[in-house]
């Protein structure tokens, strides 16, 4: 994988030079054929303007690629979007041959409209309670937040702690499993 600066935050006139996309290039050929993708998209009041484009345009771009993906190599792509502030929001797409990318938009940004406090423990109970219909070959979990977390901390505050490492050429990955045993939500 071939990973370069795509846009960052400047570029984008953001106040905040932490924020940036990163377009990454696959090469070689994928050995997976049916892939769940969860997106965690944190949609709390922190994200409101050039953050939530900027998470808004990577999604499309992800889309983008699920969708090239699936015409050239007969991959099938299963996507559970996790949508976060102090509420969930669900989504679920199955990427085919017919999937229409303008589509697909409209469905991201309704569910990224920005608002309340992020509460990541509601997101993550979304996620320990879903039944995926699909059997995969791989599923990936992917967290897109600006990291202001203002509710549920203490859960941050747990993962971090923990020792981390490179494995599969990525940097700063947990060396052993993050197991979630229980979420409780307070309402």
């Amino acid at each position: 994988m071939q990973n370069y600066r795509y846009k960052n935050a400047e570029e984008i006139n953001s106040e905040h030079d932490n924020f940036e996309i990163l377009k990454c290039q696959l090469t070689g050929t994928s050995v997976y054929k049916d892939i769940q993708w969860t997106l965690f998209c944190d949609r709390s009041g922190s994200m409101q303007g050039d953050r939530i484009k900027c998470l808004t345009k990577t999604l499309i771009e992800m889309f983008k690629y699920f969708i090239d993906d699936t015409n050239e190599k007969n991959n099938h792509h299963f996507i559970h979007i996790i949508s976060f502030d102090d509420k969930v929001s669900s989504l679920h797409f199955e990427i085919n041959k017919s999937s229409v990318i303008e589509t697909l938009e409209k469905d991201i940004e309704k569910i990224l409209s920005p608002r309340g406090m992020t509460n990541i423990g509601r997101a993550l109970n979304v996620f320990n309670t879903t039944k995926y219909a699909h059997e995969v070959s791989m599923h990936n979990v992917i967290f897109m937040s600006d990291g202001q977390v203002t509710d549920g901390i203490e859960i941050v505050e747990q993962i971090g702690a923990v020792s981390t490492g490179n494995n599969g050429g990525h940097s700063d990955v947990p060396i052993e499993n993050v197991i979630i045993n229980e979420v409780t939500v307070i309402e």
